[in-house]
């Protein structure tokens, strides 16, 4: 991430912006531009960058998700998930999404929690999308691509 904020400041427009604007500062108030000049600005901007606690947090926040998610199980076992075919994928989500309400209503009946209507309609909803899911993968698969294919 710090080597990326660096990148960012060496970007020839945000470069380019920055050296017109120090420019413009330095003839406002009656110096000269030299090559010099903006071979020490480019040092300070990267110095800045590289030493700034920002872009540090920024970066190690970055990096530990990125060897966290790497060194995963989740990611394992989810890779064997989405490698399948898209149809097949979306039978695994509509088979998850049944299991989860039906547990979760049975959960709620055993704990004698009293569920209002739009608990009911949330749980009926979910089903319905969980089912279709479930009978119609092809066709919510073809659907899918179709939508991805126009955007």
């Amino acid at each position: 991430m710090c080597a990326a904020a660096v990148a960012i400041t060496r970007w020839p427009r945000a470069t380019r912006w920055l050296r017109q604007t120090h420019q413009r500062i330095l003839v406002g108030f009656g110096g000269e531009w030299t090559e010099q000049e903006e071979r020490r600005t480019v040092e300070q901007l990267d110095a800045l960058a590289s030493s700034s606690r920002i872009v540090a947090g920024i970066s190690s926040l970055g990096t530990t998700t990125l060897v966290a998610w790497r060194e995963s199980a989740l990611r394992r076992a989810l890779g064997e998930v989405l490698g399948v075919k898209l149809d097949h994928r979306i039978r695994i989500g509509g088979f998850a999404i049944i299991v989860a309400v039906l547990t979760h209503t049975v959960l709620l009946w055993l704990l004698d929690v009293p569920v209002q209507t739009l608990g009911w309609s949330t749980r009926v909803f979910l089903l319905i999308i969980g089912a279709v899911g479930l009978r119609r993968s092809e066709a919510v698969a073809a659907a899918l691509r179709d939508w991805q294919a126009r955007w």
